[in-house]
């Protein structure tokens, strides 16, 4: 199953300035990701709203939960099921 995750933080909570505490947070998020067999297929950052997408595959999703404990320190989550669509496909009549 893919799940796209939506979170927020606020600017105080922003890791940009802080590369340490940055890199800490992304080699725990990995890791716990990584044992949970969680896939991230894709990641975006916009940085002026300090918001990041991520695209994950999980077969399990209390494991995939539980495996995004590190970023819950930092601020919110929406995580939504999705499917991916070809969009040319859904411009032709049937």
């Amino acid at each position: 199953m893919q799940f796209m995750l939506i979170h927020t933080h606020t600017p105080d909570n922003c890791l940009s300035g802080r590369p340490d505490d940055r890199r800490k947070c992304f080699a725990d998020l990995n890791a716990s990701l990584a044992k949970a067999n969680v896939s991230v297929k894709g990641f975006y950052m916009a940085s002026y709203a300090h918001t990041m997408y991520f695209i994950l595959e999980s077969n399990d999703q209390a494991a995939l939960h539980s495996a995004l404990a590190p970023l819950l320190k930092l601020g919110t989550g929406q995580l939504v099921s999705v499917t991916q669509q070809n969009l040319a496909e859904l411009t032709t009549t049937r």
